[in-house]
C-alpha cells in the first residue's frame, strides 16, 4: 500500500461586514424553527464504533433546513455576502473559484454541550464564529495528519477546511454561549491565473 502526504490548508480570516450584523442575525436566529440534538443524522453511522455514536449534545440547531436557501430570514440577510467572502477567500488564497453552497445551518452550544469528532461531505466546511464562548478554549479543533490543531480565531472569524478533515468542537465549559453559522460547499473550477501558474510547474 502507498500513503502518500498531500498538503492542504485551513484558511480564515476576520469577517467586519458580517459581524456589523450580529444582533440583528442572532435575533432572526432566535425567532427561527430549530431542533436540539444528540447526533445530527448526517453523522450517525449504524457500523461505527459506539463512542463514535456518544451523545453530541448542541442546544439549538437547524440543520434539518440546511438545504433551504430561500425561505429562512437569518440565511436571506447573510446569503451574498456569505457567497462573496468565501468566494473571494478561495479565489485568493487556493487559485480556485466557482463555489456552490450544499448546505448553510446554524449551531448554538450552551454549558457542556460539545460535537464530537466527525467528518463532512463535499469539498469545503467551515464555520463563522457569530459568538465565542471561550477564545482560548472554544475553537473547532482540526486533525492533521497525527496533529490537532487548534487554529488562531476569533469571535467575528471565518473559516474554511477540507470537510474530510477530521475535526470536532470540545465541550463548552464557559456559561457564555457559542453560535456558530456552518456550511458545506463545492468548488467547481480553477482560476486563470492559477492554471497558468501550474503549467510553469515541471513534472
Amino acid at each position: 500500500m502507498t500513503k502518500i502526504l498531500i498538503d492542504t490548508y485551513y484558511v480564515s480570516e476576520p469577517f467586519p461586514e458580517l459581524h456589523a450584523l450580529k444582533d440583528q442575525l442572532l435575533d432572526l436566529i432566535a425567532e427561527s424553527d430549530s431542533t436540539t440534538m444528540e447526533m445530527p443524522p448526517q453523522y450517525k453511522q449504524h457500523s461505527a464504533p459506539q463512542n463514535i455514536l456518544s451523545k453530541s449534545p448542541i442546544n439549538k440547531l437547524d440543520w434539518d433546513k440546511s438545504t433551504d436557501f430561500k425561505n429562512r430570514p437569518w440565511v436571506n440577510l447573510i446569503y451574498e455576502l456569505l457567497y462573496q467572502k468565501l468566494n473571494s477567500m478561495v479565489q485568493q488564497q487556493l487559485g480556485l473559484n466557482n463555489l456552490k453552497f450544499k448546505n448553510i445551518w446554524f449551531q448554538q452550544y450552551t454549558q457542556n454541550n460539545f460535537h464530537n469528532w466527525h467528518i463532512h461531505d463535499q469539498n469545503f466546511t467551515g464555520a463563522y464564529y457569530i459568538e465565542l464562548a471561550d477564545e482560548e478554549t472554544n475553537k473547532t479543533e482540526v486533525m492533521s495528519g497525527e496533529k490537532i490543531l487548534v487554529p488562531n480565531v476569533k469571535e467575528g472569524d471565518i473559516c474554511f477546511f477540507p470537510a474530510f478533515a477530521i475535526h470536532r468542537c470540545p465541550p463548552i465549559e464557559s456559561t457564555n454561549r457559542k453560535t456558530i453559522i456552518s456550511y458545506n460547499f463545492d468548488i467547481m473550477g480553477m482560476t486563470e491565473d492559477q492554471f497558468q501558474i501550474m503549467e510553469t510547474y515541471e513534472r
